[in-house]
């Protein structure tokens, strides 16, 4: 529960920075927000590992097969939705209005 409540925060803070840098620039707020995020997105990876070594325990525990795939998929979608962060944080970089959706740089009309 709490890598993903970490994960949604993260792409949150991405998102606004993402608007930040599009309405105003790269001010020092903007490179203060990609510091915060980059200690955040350090903290998910080490909660994201630390998660991943106890779910060993889950699993030689579990004798249900059902409650094994749920682990699995919970952490598949939270390895992809990391992944996702890293790509946002990327286009902050190299899309010309900062920001990403799922089909690629998202066009704003400001």
């Amino acid at each position: 529960r709490i890598v993903l409540e970490n994960i949604f925060q993260l792409h949150l803070q991405i998102s606004v920075l993402g608007l930040s840098v599009a309405l105003a620039g790269w001010t020092f707020q903007a490179k203060t927000m990609l510091f915060s995020i980059a200690l955040s997105g350090t903290t998910l990876l080490l909660k994201l590992l630390q998660t991943m070594q106890h779910s060993g325990n889950v699993f030689a525990r579990a004798k249900d097969e059902g409650v094994t795939m749920m682990v699995v998929n919970i952490l598949l979608v939270a390895c992809v939705m990391v992944i996702y962060a890293g790509a946002k944080v990327t286009a902050l970089f190299y899309c010309p209005d900062h920001m990403l959706n799922l089909t690629g740089c998202a066009e704003l009309n400001l």
